[in-house]
C-alpha cells in the first residue's frame, strides 16, 4: 500500500516537475513510513527497472537526480543529437557545445546530467584526453568508408556473419573500440 502511494504522488509531482532530488524521494517515502535507508534504496531501484522514473543511484554524476519523465529527458537528448551544428562535426561535440545547445531551455541546468545518460545508454562516448571535455555520437558517424590507407601486412582479420545486424551495433563498437 505504502508503494502505491508513493507511486501515485510521484506521478502527481511529475505534472510539474520533470525530476527532483534523491532527498526529496528519500523524504516522500518517509513520509508513507518507509524509513530504512535500504528499504528506500529497492524501492527505488524497483521503480527504475519499472519505468516510473529513472534513478542511477550508483553513478557519481547521476545519483543525486530523480528523473520523473522520461519524456523530458528523451527531448533534452534529442536537442543534441538532432542539432545542425553537432550534425555537420559527424557527431563530435564539446562539454561546453552542449551546454550552449541547452542554454534557454528546460535543460539548461542539467548538462553533466543529461550527456552522463547519454554515455549510460551508448549515445555518445568521452574522447580520451580531449580538452575541453569532448563526446562523439556513434549514430551520427557517416556511413561512408573512410579514405584510409592501411598497411596490411601482418594483421589479425576476423570475419562475423549476421543473420540480423541491430542499427548502430558496430558504430558503437567502433567508437568504443
Amino acid at each position: 500500500k505504502q508503494w502505491v502511494k508513493i507511486r501515485e504522488e510521484l506521478a502527481e509531482i511529475a505534472k510539474d516537475e520533470a525530476h527532483i532530488s534523491d532527498k526529496k524521494f528519500y523524504k516522500i517515502c518517509k513520509k508513507h513510513k518507509i524509513v530504512k535507508k535500504e528499504a528506500i534504496k529497492r524501492l527505488g531501484d524497483l521503480f527504475h527497472d519499472l519505468g516510473v522514473f529513472l534513478h542511477f543511484r550508483t553513478d557519481e554524476v547521476l545519483r543525486r537526480v530523480v528523473i520523473l519523465q522520461n519524456t523530458w529527458a528523451t527531448k533534452g537528448v534529442y536537442e543534441i543529437l538532432d542539432n545542425e551544428f553537432v550534425r555537420n562535426k559527424k557527431g563530435y561535440f564539446t562539454i561546453e557545445e552542449a551546454e550552449t545547445i541547452w542554454d534557454n531551455t528546460d535543460f539548461e541546468d542539467m548538462h553533466h546530467e543529461l550527456v552522463r545518460m547519454m554515455e549510460k545508454f551508448e549515445l555518445c562516448y568521452r574522447v580520451p584526453y580531449a580538452t575541453p571535455t569532448a563526446y562523439i555520437s556513434p549514430n551520427l558517424l557517416p556511413t561512408e568508408k573512410p579514405d584510409y590507407q592501411w598497411n596490411k601486412q601482418q594483421n589479425l582479420i576476423i570475419n562475423y556473419q549476421y543473420e540480423f545486424m541491430p542499427k548502430g551495433l558496430l558504430g558503437r563498437l567502433i567508437v568504443r573500440l
